[in-house]
């Protein structure tokens, strides 16, 4: 994944508060998707998360996707992936992210699991989402839509990929693809939009 809009010397490493800013933006239609290395993809299409990254050496990458229902008439999500044999599996019921004192949004932690396979707990996901008080103050349509941050574990990079020095993992993960050509910077009226990032 490419990251047109990290300047060099930056690291994309948003708060919490920060992610829900911009899946509030998203969901308004405010976001502009060439300015972060975020992407829109349906997690739950097929692709398992080792496909997603590819040959990439990223460790962590962001989606927005939306959740599938089990049932029309309840909120159960399907997290089932490729096969059907791998699933996302909850770790928690959802901790909120506050500010102050008011919930903004919610962040749940979630584990890739795959009995048998080598990516069995190998790959965490955090899925950030909105609470029907803020979408309805967004006034958009309330939507199954979420922000996930999806990491793989560095053993398992360690295990299964060529070795690489932590030094240039760690340069590679503060300066990104150098290789990348730059892009225009948001105009300021599309910046305007980032005040929603206060929620």
């Amino acid at each position: 994944m490419a990251h047109p809009k990290i300047p060099t010397g930056y690291r994309f490493r948003p708060t919490d508060m920060e992610l829900l800013g911009f899946l509030a933006l998203f969901v308004t239609g405010s976001l502009s998707l060439s300015w972060y290395p975020m992407k829109e993809k349906n997690l739950y299409s097929g692709e398992e998360p080792w496909q997603l990254f590819g040959n990439s050496k990223e460790r962590i990458r962001y989606y927005f996707t939306p959740l599938k229902k089990k049932n029309p008439r309840n909120s159960r999500y399907r997290r089932t992936i490729g096969d059907g044999k791998g699933t996302w599996k909850a770790q928690d019921k959802g901790k909120p992210i506050f500010k102050s004192g008011r919930i903004m949004g919610y962040k749940r932690s979630l584990r890739y699991e795959n009995k048998g396979s080598e990516h069995d707990g190998q790959w965490l996901m955090k899925e950030y989402y909105l609470p029907d008080t803020v979408r309805k103050n967004l006034k958009v349509p309330l939507k199954d839509i979420v922000l996930c941050r999806i990491k793989r574990k560095q053993n398992w990079d360690s295990k299964n990929h060529e070795s690489e020095s932590t030094t240039t993992n760690d340069i590679r993960d503060i300066i990104g693809d150098l290789s990348t050509p730059a892009t225009p910077e948001p105009s300021e009226s599309e910046t305007t939009t980032l005040t929603l990032l206060a929620l």
